[in-house]
């Protein structure tokens, strides 16, 4: 649900043991992703894209506690697609909370997201999308964490079938989904 791929991330301040930062679209992106996408008509897409997708975070950070928010607003589509003519914006927003200390890591995030959807239900539906996760890790050694996180989805759409994929059907129109996962994850 998170657009990171045409943000940029900036440290406003710190001081005090507080450290504050936000991050917002970068304009200047798009000159460094063109090229791998074709050329000049590629940059017209990068442009367009990042015009097409406006947000922004702020993260501030006191005595091992991050607390974060990031809001997307604009004319997608659920991941990074355009949305279809005449469709709903997308606006979706995430909270998260953390906490490190030492060797230990702590931290939950809230998603709640509002988009299109199906784009045969546009001005009949839109979806709604809430996710909820819960996680923390251990730094076994340097660059080997051992993570555990738990995670929640529920998803709606009304005159959809999540289930078939089938616009118009008065059922299956939610879904809910949970899992839980445990990693060794090796950062080199």
């Amino acid at each position: 649900m998170r657009k990171t791929l045409l943000t940029s991330a900036a440290i406003l301040g710190a001081t005090g043991g507080l450290a504050v930062a936000q991050n917002a679209p970068n304009p200047l992106q798009g000159q460094y992703i063109a090229p791998l996408l074709g050329g000049p008509s590629a940059q017209n897409i990068v442009n367009s894209w990042a015009a097409a997708i406006p947000g922004g975070g702020l993260a501030a950070t006191y005595l091992g506690v991050t607390a974060n928010v990031d809001v997307t607003h604009g004319r997608t589509n659920g991941s990074n697609a355009l949305d279809p003519t005449g469709g709903a914006p997308e606006a979706a927003q995430l909270f998260g909370l953390s906490y490190a200390y030492g060797l230990w890591s702590v931290g939950a995030d809230t998603v709640i997201e509002d988009s299109q959807g199906s784009a045969e239900l546009t001005h009949t539906s839109q979806r709604h999308q809430f996710a909820f996760a819960v996680g923390g890790a251990y730094k076994i050694a340097p660059g080997i964490n051992l993570c555990l996180e738990y995670m929640y989805e529920q998803q709606h759409q009304g005159a959809y079938n999540f289930n078939t994929a089938a616009a118009g059907v008065a059922s299956g129109n939610d879904i809910h989904g949970q899992g839980l996962t445990l990693a060794a994850i090796v950062n080199w």
